[in-house]
């Protein structure tokens, strides 16, 4: 039994997987009174793990080769037997298994990196300011809870294909356009 302050599913899943199966491994079967908290969505991805996007596949299954045995299967069924005879037969169906997730693995991060630069180049063609233009520069320093992070306007003097040189009351700055947002006369 552990203290919580409430009731829900990321406070019980937090516990169940940081303290429980941390401490004493993970149950063949975990029976609930099916209730809210044990059928969330945020309580199967804790117990089941989460697949990236980048990757199609779990963490588990990328540095181990398998599911860790945390996964919903165990909850309805029994472990499977052994699927090899001996050890040179499960280390080659380790070695295919893990060549053929990589592979894909490869194939994922080549489409999500493809994707990146596509979204990453439509931002730079939508950002190019005209020398003469105004905008806002973003200051990190600013506390945004507090007020506005955007300060300006600001003038373009001179430009490149990623940085712009600015000036604000008699003061000029290099900076990236990343940290410029147009502005918009209200």
């Amino acid at each position: 039994m552990y203290p919580i302050p409430h009731k829900n599913a990321d406070i019980i899943a937090e516990k169940l997987v940081h303290e429980f199966i941390a401490g004493f491994g993970a149950p063949l079967e975990i029976h609930a009174d099916q209730g809210r908290n044990f059928e969330s969505q945020l309580f199967a991805e804790q117990l089941i793990g989460v697949v990236y996007p980048a990757t199609g596949h779990t963490p588990n299954l990328m540095m181990l080769g398998r599911e860790i045995n945390i996964s919903s299967s165990i909850l309805f069924r029994f472990p499977k037997e052994k699927e090899y005879d001996n050890e040179d037969q499960y280390i080659t169906r380790l070695r295919a298994k893990m060549m053929e997730v990589y592979s894909i693995a490869r194939d994922h991060l080549k489409s999500y990196a493809e994707r990146q630069k596509r979204d990453n180049d439509t931002r730079i063609f939508q950002s190019q300011y005209e020398v003469g233009s105004l905008f806002y520069k973003f200051d990190k320093n600013i506390n945004k809870k507090l007020k506005s992070p955007w300060v300006g306007p600001y003038k373009v003097t001179k430009k490149s294909p990623v940085v712009y040189e600015i000036s604000h009351k008699n003061k000029t700055e290099i900076i990236h356009f990343d940290r410029l947002k147009p502005c918009t006369s209200d």
